[in-house]
């Protein structure tokens, strides 16, 4: 049985990071991958855990916006997205947990600093070679770190700017998709481990519990403040992973 700290720090994580995907459209790969590995022992089930943990969020978001989803923009991401999260996840078998650990600071930074900086700056016209070539950039970034949201979200948001609901629904849509595919290429290269199935459940329970009050009290957030302690802490928690 894992340690009952490991437990409670897993299920704070994912209820966190829940809320924020709730409320903001994206952000659970990006916020667990902050501290999942500093308490996973491999850097590989980290990014197995995260996924696994996030797949039903996004999935039961999705099905809620059914009716708005843009399927040719999900399917058009994630062919892009598919492959390239095969191949990154092949690579990420090869490197070792401090490198990995200290590239993720980087991306890290990098995505702080473009939703501080740049949001809503870059536009891309919703076309079928933007659409792959975004989910292409975005699987590399979900085999190697879990944290394939940025482009995507940079793309169905240029398109659907005017309808939330349709840019929720879509881009959950896309998560849950590609989500499922994630975890089984992670399976089958050994990342979803015994370990990693025991504390599976106290990271959904934390997943739900993030959920249901990220849907309750949207519309009472400032989602601009939130949005920005949100960045500052990535950008934190990037610098502290690269200098450690």
């Amino acid at each position: 049985m894992p340690d009952l700290k490991i437990l409670i720090f897993l299920f704070l994580i994912c209820a966190f990071a829940s809320f924020v995907q709730r409320t903001v459209g994206f952000g659970f790969g990006i916020i667990a991958m902050v501290f999942l590995p500093f308490f996973i022992g491999s850097y590989g089930e980290a990014v197995a855990l995260s996924g696994l943990c996030s797949v039903l969020g996004t999935a039961f978001t999705a099905y809620h916006y059914r009716k708005k989803i843009d399927f040719k923009s999900v399917v058009f991401l994630s062919v892009g997205c598919m492959i390239m999260t095969l191949l990154a996840t092949i690579f990420l078998k090869t490197q070792t947990n401090d490198f990995l650990v200290k590239m993720l600071g980087v991306i890290l930074i990098l995505t702080a600093l473009y939703f501080i900086f740049l949001n809503g700056k870059i536009k891309i016209k919703p076309t079928v070679p933007n659409a792959i070539f975004t989910g292409t950039l975005s699987g590399i970034l979900n085999g190697l770190f879990s944290t394939g949201g940025p482009p995507a979200v940079i793309y169905v948001l240029s398109a659907y700017s005017e309808d939330k609901e349709k840019y929720i629904g879509t881009i959950q849509a896309y998560f849950a998709l590609t989500g499922i595919y994630s975890i089984i290429v992670r399976a089958a290269n050994g990342f979803v481990t015994t370990n990693i199935l025991m504390l599976l459940p106290f990271g959904i329970i934390g997943m739900f519990i993030g959920l249901f009050f990220g849907c309750k009290l949207f519309k009472y957030i400032n989602v601009k403040v939130l949005k920005c302690c949100v960045y500052g802490l990535i950008a934190v928690s990037g610098v502290i992973m690269i200098i450690k």
